[in-house]
């Protein structure tokens, strides 16, 4: 599972959003997992309908990275 937003008070060095993502898809390759979920419900930067509806298209450059 790839998160965009790091745990509640925790600080793994790690800046929120796609790089965080990445992050934890290269582990989830790592483990051989063959598919990931990815959990931007926390992410700070969603504050609005329209952060949600272009969601999409900001995973899309990662998800791409992936397939």
């Amino acid at each position: 599972r790839g998160y965009a937003a790091r745990p509640a008070g925790s600080n793994d060095g790690l800046a929120d959003g796609l790089d965080r993502i990445r992050a934890g898809l290269d582990e989830s390759r790592a483990l051989g997992a063959e598919e990931a979920i990815i959990e931007c419900g926390f992410w700070a930067a969603i504050t609005n309908e329209r952060d949600w509806e272009a969601l999409p298209e900001q995973l899309a450059e990662v998800v791409d990275d992936y397939r």
